[in-house]
This record gives C-alpha cells, sequence and structure tokens, in this order.
C-alpha cells in the first residue's frame, strides 16, 4: 500500500528539470523489482540534479530493497 501511496505521489510531482521519461523509465523497472537498474537511473538523475528529490527518495527505496542500508541512509 505505501508503494501504491508513493507511485501516486510522484507521478503528481515532477520538477521541470526531471526528464519524465527517464523518471518513467526508473518507476517501471522498480516496480518490476529490476532493482539494480533503475538505481543506476535514479543515482544518475540524482547526480545531474541534487535538488530533484523524487530521484533522491526513489533512490534511497531502491536501495533499501537492495538490502544497501546504509547507503540508503545519505
Amino acid at each position: 500500500m505505501r508503494i501504491f501511496i508513493l507511485f501516486i505521489f510522484l507521478f503528481f510531482i515532477t520538477t521541470e528539470t526531471t526528464p519524465a521519461n527517464t523518471l518513467q523509465e526508473g518507476l517501471s523497472l522498480y516496480r518490476l523489482g529490476h532493482y539494480q537498474e533503475a538505481e543506476t537511473i535514479f543515482r544518475n538523475m540524482a547526480r545531474k540534479n541534487p535538488n530533484d528529490y523524487n530521484a533522491q527518495y526513489m533512490l534511497a527505496a531502491t536501495l533499501v530493497n537492495l538490502r544497501q542500508y546504509s547507503e540508503a541512509k545519505k
């Protein structure tokens, strides 16, 4: 249920500097359980725009699913 709410939230909140197709691609990979690929996308998005909180949040959520807890805390 929390993941569903997260996706609804992210669907309605996008920043102008985040290409929608990149965010959508990352979310699609995340939903399919392809966390390694999703991590790469979200990490690149966060690196390009450190103020992109959608990318930061999804990167942390992806890292948790990969059981990289200490990295997710950063």
